[in-house]
Order: structure tokens, then sequence, then C-alpha cells
């Protein structure tokens, strides 16, 4: 008779199960933009366009661009830092630090997240908070080999000497 115990237990399964669609969750993991159907390729070219919609000076049309592919997959780092770069090139500061707070959230050790937030606590004039946020981008950068984003934290920490 075998003595193997966990062939007599049952298993206690703790996983959540699957989001309905259109629930909170579902939402979050991506679901808004699975329910239309979007492929990741298709936010990513989508981003390009923002992109360039960005570079020719569409800034209007762009922060609208970025925010619908945001919605469609709202945990999706480059997303939100397309989103949070336009919103700086506007001054609407706010939304670039909710888009920089989602980066620094699912991308604790990326930098750009927290060079984001900093440039937008600059300009909430929250500056305590954009000496952390540069300081952490300074570190993460190094840690990550980024000289570009070393470079510019650096700049804007600079203010604070």
């Amino acid at each position: 008779m075998p003595t193997d115990t966990h062939a007599t237990t049952t298993p206690t399964d703790t996983a959540a199960p699957p989001s309905e669609p259109g629930s909170l969750d579902a939402i979050v993991d991506g679901g808004f933009g699975k329910m239309l159907g979007l492929e990741h390729a298709h936010l990513m070219i989508g981003l390009e366009i923002a992109i360039g919609l960005r570079m020719r000076g569409a800034l209007a049309e762009a922060l609208r661009m970025h925010a619908t592919l945001v919605l469609a997959a709202p945990t999706d780092v480059e997303l939100q830092i397309g989103l949070a770069e336009c919103a700086l090139m506007v001054e609407a500061y706010e939304i670039a630090l909710q888009a920089a707070s989602v980066v620094v959230a699912v991308a604790p050790s990326d930098p750009r997240g927290y060079l984001l937030s900093g440039r937008a606590c600059l300009g909430l004039d929250a500056l305590e908070e954009a000496r952390e946020d540069l300081a952490d981008a300074v570190r993460f950068a190094s840690a990550a080999g980024r000289a570009d984003i070393l470079a510019e934290a650096r700049r804007l920490s600079a203010r604070f000497d």
C-alpha cells in the first residue's frame, strides 16, 4: 500500500479564478484591449503613430491617442511611458505622474519610471518627491547602464545642490 500522502490529499488551489470579462481585474490585465481584438503588436503600432503625432507637434491628438492605448493595456510599461512623456510635453503633470507611478509599480527597477515621476513632481512643485524620484532614477540607471537616463537625472538633480 502506498504511503504517499500527496496522493490521498485534496489539492488546495489558491489561484484566483479567471477574471470575468469587463471586470476591473480583466481590464487591468489588458482585457479591454483583448475584448476589442487588439493584440500587443497592434498597440505597438498605435504607440508608433502616437509618437509620430508628438514629433509633428500634434500634442493634443497624441495625448488622446496615448491615453486610449493605455486604456487597452493599463500595465504595459511602454504605453505608460509614452503617455507620461506626452503629458509632460503639454504640462499635464498629474497625468504624467499617474503614468509614471504605474511604470514604477509594474517595473520597479526600470529607471525611466522614476525619471518621469521626478520630472512630473518638478512640474507640480513637489520638490521633495522629485528629489527622491531623481535619486532613484540615478541609482537604477547606474545599475542598468542607462547613461542617457543617468545624465538627465543628474542634470535635474543638480538644482537641489
